[in-house]
């Protein structure tokens, strides 16, 4: 069978129909689809984007935070220092630098646990640093304070070197023992915590990273792929009604020339023989008069049918008249064009058509590709020459245009 479509028949045409209303659903049911996905890529992205500025914040709360746990371990050698300068030397710029410590550190203090946010954030205790600042055995509110409170006391002495001795005591031994374990406990568990904190959050832009590549991934496959099959059907559909002819399927006038000239020209290149058989159906306008135009066309798909069926691959079938067909035989001389021709026309007078079981002849010209013709429009014409000769010598016959009169 020719490398053709099969002829169009009316059950083809509603299934072509039935075919565009799904592809109508198709189309809209992508679009929701391309635009549901596009919603929850863009959510997805504004999330990883706020997961990230989140970890940023993180971070940087966490180091601040961090920073100032660090920091009390340093105020508590620096007030302990600060007292020792005072107590031993008296000088006034080391009481003013033990009262300027004592007060940052009690600040801190209140920062850390909670309680203030003085310093441009606000602390929120784990369970574990609750336990840390306010439950025992470290306690640690409750050692800062002691701390801070015999820090200023040593400050109101005057000059009772007693008392001085006894809280500057209390401090030292504070600041080698429970006080700097505590401290160094709640910087550990701070740190801990924010690595926790930063990390969760780093595992969870992971996770919404994989949603928003899966979503990718299933709208490449579950809408652009059959969005792209489906413009592929309607690439290949328009190229059928620009290329084929709606009643039989053959191709029309203007692709058969396209075809036919690019294989008269690779004949030529080639040295090969090149025929044409034209033909059309005998008294057709009578069938049409007689049964109307609907019988009329079962005829005309019947004898197209049995030309798809008579045909090689190689070989160009096309309906290029309302009753007119061509056939274009790749590699084949006059002599064996005219066997092709005498064949076909047999079959055609034997077949019957339609409902009506009518039967129907064919008139035939058939021509070769000659040294003369410029292009396929002159072997053409002389074939059409030959098939007038036929309808003039009676029809339902061939003539080989080289037997047909000069004209």
């Amino acid at each position: 069978m020719a490398d053709i479509l099969a002829p169009v028949t009316d059950e083809k045409a509603r299934s072509f129909s039935i075919a565009e209303q799904d592809d109508r659903k198709l189309v809209r049911r992508l679009t929701f689809s391309y635009v549901a996905a596009l919603t929850l890529i863009a959510v997805l992205s504004a999330l990883v984007h706020l997961l990230l500025d989140n970890i940023i914040t993180q971070q940087s709360s966490s180091g601040s935070v961090i920073k100032v746990a660090q920091r009390q371990i340093t105020q508590t050698q620096r007030v302990t220092k600060a007292a020792l300068d005072w107590t031993m030397g008296g000088r006034p710029a080391a009481r003013q630098e033990l009262a300027d410590a004592v007060k940052l550190m009690a600040a801190s203090n209140e920062v850390l646990t909670g309680r203030s946010a003085s310093y441009g954030f606000q602390v929120e205790l784990s369970s574990a640093m609750h336990g840390i600042f306010f439950e025992s055995p470290v306690a640690l509110d409750n050692e800062v304070k002691r701390f801070v409170y015999h820090a200023e006391a040593l400050l109101d002495t005057g000059n009772d070197a007693l008392n001085r001795a006894i809280h500057l005591q209390v401090m030292r031994e504070a600041a080698s023992g429970d006080l700097l374990h505590g401290l160094d406990r709640a910087v550990s568990q701070f740190e801990l915590e924010a690595s926790e904190r930063v990390e969760s959050l780093r595992d969870a832009q992971k996770v919404v990273l994989v949603i928003l590549l899966l979503t990718l991934a299933a709208e490449a496959f579950f809408i652009f792929r059959p969005l792209v099959n489906s413009v592929q059907l309607y690439a290949q559909r328009l190229l059928e009604l620009a290329t084929r002819d709606a009643l039989t399927g053959l191709h029309n006038r203007r692709h058969f020339f396209e075809l036919g000239q690019r294989e008269f020209d690779r004949s030529r290149r080639a040295s090969k023989p090149c025929a044409l058989l034209l033909f059309d159906i005998d008294h057709f306008k009578a069938v049409n008069d007689t049964y109307g135009h609907a019988t009329g066309d079962d005829v005309i798909r019947g004898i197209a049918e049995i030309a798809c069926d008579m045909t090689r691959r190689t070989d160009i079938a096309a309906r290029v008249g309302g009753e007119e067909f061509v056939i274009l035989l790749p590699d084949t001389g006059l002599e064996a064009a005219a066997l092709v021709g005498e064949k076909l026309r047999r079959a055609i007078e034997a077949a019957p058509y339609g409902t009506r079981s009518l039967h129907a002849t064919v008139s035939i010209g058939i021509a070769e590709a000659e040294a003369a013709d410029v292009n396929l429009s002159d072997t053409l014409a002389r074939a059409d020459i030959a098939l007038y000769q036929a309808k003039r010598e009676g029809r339902n016959r061939l003539v080989q245009a080289a037997d047909s009169p000069a004209v």
